[in-house]
């Protein structure tokens, strides 16, 4: 994991490998089988770690107990609870409350993430905000400042979405596969500045779409009603 700041409410950590740059992390509990983390600065209040190998350069750390060796420069990591089996965590800044995630890459500027699991291989995802109940994303590269995504289940194969930028509101997506055949998306509400969507088709009966502003380079819409 590296260059990872401001992140709060991490618990329940397990399987955490190449964690490297984590500052400002607080309240960390139940970690386990961490290795090789590096550069983390002022970590306070972390409690049931066992099995930490490899962990240089942590300072500051305070109310360290059950088995902490060889941490430095941690600083500010806050409540994280249920994390499992994270591994390659990169270039990850301001993420706050996040929970059963897995395997994200290259993230910044996450807020507010509630109830998050089985997430794989998500790169380059900047901005994103208050992000409930997903489960069973994989391959979701470049998006960024995505706000207020509830209750999305069983997205699978969501490749060749590339540079979405500033998606608001978008609640109860269920059974998104390959961008293709999508049917009942219903109340879609605030979607703005969409750019480079490629490989939708057959969307129906999308109905209640209100306040779509910006959208540009959309390629491939086929059967799209009112």
């Amino acid at each position: 994991m590296r260059n990872m700041r401001n992140m709060r409410n991490m618990r329940n950590i397990r399987n955490m490998r190449n964690m490297r740059n984590m500052r400002n992390i607080r309240n960390m509990r139940n970690i386990r089988n961490v290795r090789n983390m590096r550069n983390m600065r002022n970590i306070r209040n972390m409690r049931n770690i066992r099995n930490v190998r490899n962990m240089r350069n942590m300072r500051n750390v305070r109310n360290v107990r059950n088995d902490m060796r060889n941490m430095r420069n941690i600083r500010n990591m806050r409540n994280m609870r249920n994390i499992r089996n994270v591994r390659n965590m990169r270039n990850m800044r301001n993420i706050r409350n996040m929970r059963n995630v897995r395997n994200m890459r290259n993230m910044r500027n996450i807020r507010n993430m509630r109830n998050m699991r089985n997430i794989r291989n998500m790169r380059n995802m900047r901005n994103i905000r208050n992000m409930r109940n997903i489960r069973h994303m994989r391959n979701m590269r470049n998006m960024r400042n995505i706000r207020n995504m509830r209750n999305i289940r069983n997205v699978r194969n969501m490749r060749n979405m590339r540079n979405m930028r500033n998606i608001r509101n978008m609640r109860n997506v269920r059974n998104m596969r390959n961008m293709r055949n999508i049917r009942n998306m219903r109340n879609i509400r605030n979607m703005r500045n969409i750019r480079n969507v490629r490989n939708m088709r057959n969307i129906r009966n999308m109905r209640n779409i209100r306040n779509m502003r910006n959208i540009r380079n959309m390629r491939n819409v086929r059967n799209m009603r009112k």
